[in-house]
């Protein structure tokens, strides 16, 4: 089924565009370990890093662990609805709430859960917290802490890498590779080895591999040394589902597509993950990719640029009686000095049934809004502030 690109993420920008003065890249969190010692320079300075950032966060909210649980209890009451405080209950009335609110009963509990992750007193149950986490997130074939940190290490290589590249977006086939050798594809891989029902052929990974060269797909040819199998084998499923338009010829068997389709789901659930990681550390390039990344592997295409995947989304929208998507942005910023935090703000407006005047008039006011920013800018320069510019 067609998915449009991400839709409007006024939130989550707010948080990415806030504080992280630096311009490395660190997490956030203790909860996934840091990546090793070549990424951040010896282990003692990684740890004083971590520590200088776990007693800002602490800042934040003075109040004790009991305070905060109080708090936390009396926001639960209020949607318990009478019933008792059972672990039952409060399961089925998290279950049934809108996402609005899980969402804001999750804000609640931040300070809690961020106190009991972070201060020595509470190390024991944190540990037996993610162990528990891990534990559950395995048993229902979910990404584990592990998963996180494999992709933690790979996004901080590459945004630490000090190279031309680095500098811009996180190209696809990196993120790719980072995906799928993932301690969570791995297993599915070998589950497959040892004879699982989505066992991929090898001669259709052969045929796969050579047909996705002689097209030119970035991380299909073979290198030197040669990629692990399982990576191997789980890049050539996704590369050859990312390429369907380019490989339709091609006959595989029934097992390797059920092979191709595990791959793909747990390859997008890898991605929410990274996406959702990215925004709470603040990494803009990475949420990006990861977004990106996920629209291509539910629409099957691969490259959100290219004319012919442009051409192929078109058509699918217009057999679903959708029109291409009409996009407009605003943004707004606070005023700043040197030094300061600057908060952005930015919406994000997609319309997808439109007649040609309402497309022309939708974007005569995009073209408004960009006006009222330069000029707002402008009258900050002019009165000593600093100015912030949103490509």
């Amino acid at each position: 089924r067609a998915r449009a690109p991400p839709t409007t993420r006024r939130r989550q920008a707010e948080r990415m565009a806030k504080g992280n003065k630096s311009g490395r890249a660190k997490p956030r969190l203790a909860a996934l370990e840091g990546p090793p010692e070549e990424l951040h320079g010896k282990a003692e300075d990684a740890k004083a890093a971590q520590t200088v950032e776990v007693a800002q966060a602490a800042e934040e909210d003075t109040r004790t662990s009991a305070e905060l649980e109080a708090c936390f209890m009396k926001a639960l009451e209020r949607h318990m609805g009478g019933l008792e405080m059972t672990d039952e209950n409060v399961r089925k009335v998290l279950l049934a709430m809108p996402p609005d609110q899980q969402r804001t009963l999750a804000a609640e509990g931040e300070a809690l859960k961020r106190q009991l992750l972070h201060k020595k007193e509470y190390e024991a149950e944190a540990a037996l917290f993610r162990k528990e986490m891990n534990r559950n997130a395995e048993a229902r074939g979910m990404p584990t802490e592990a998963d996180g940190e494999h992709l933690t290490k790979k996004v901080l290589a590459f945004l630490n890498s000090g190279t031309a590249e680095s500098v811009g977006s996180v190209p696809l086939p990196y993120l790719l590779a980072a995906l799928v050798s993932s301690p969570y594809l791995i297993k599915l891989a070998v589950g497959d080895a040892a004879g699982g029902d989505a066992q991929a052929s090898p001669s259709d990974l052969d045929a796969l591999e050579l047909r996705l060269s002689s097209l030119g797909v970035a991380g299909a040819a073979p290198v030197t040394p040669p990629r692990p199998p399982f990576v191997r084998r789980n890049l050539l499923l996704l590369l050859a589902h990312l390429h369907a338009r380019r490989t339709a010829e091609m006959t595989i068997s029934e097992q390797t597509k059920r092979a191709q389709h595990a791959v793909v789901f747990r390859t997008s659930k890898l991605a929410e993950m990274l996406f959702r990681y990215s925004l709470q550390n603040r990494w803009v390039k990475p949420a990006l990719a990861a977004s990106e990344a996920l629209a291509l592997l539910t629409n099957g295409l691969w490259d959100v640029t290219d004319a012919e995947c442009k051409q192929a989304q078109a058509e699918r929208m217009a057999a679903a009686g959708l029109k291409m998507p009409k996009l407009k942005m605003s943004a707004s910023a606070t005023d700043a000095r040197p030094g300061q935090k600057v908060t952005v703000k930015a919406e994000v407006y997609r319309q997808h049934l439109y007649t040609e005047e309402q497309a022309a008039e939708f974007a005569s006011s995009s073209d408004s809004t960009t006006s009222v920013a330069e000029a707002l800018a402008a009258k900050r320069a002019a009165n000593g502030l600093a100015g912030v510019s949103i490509p």
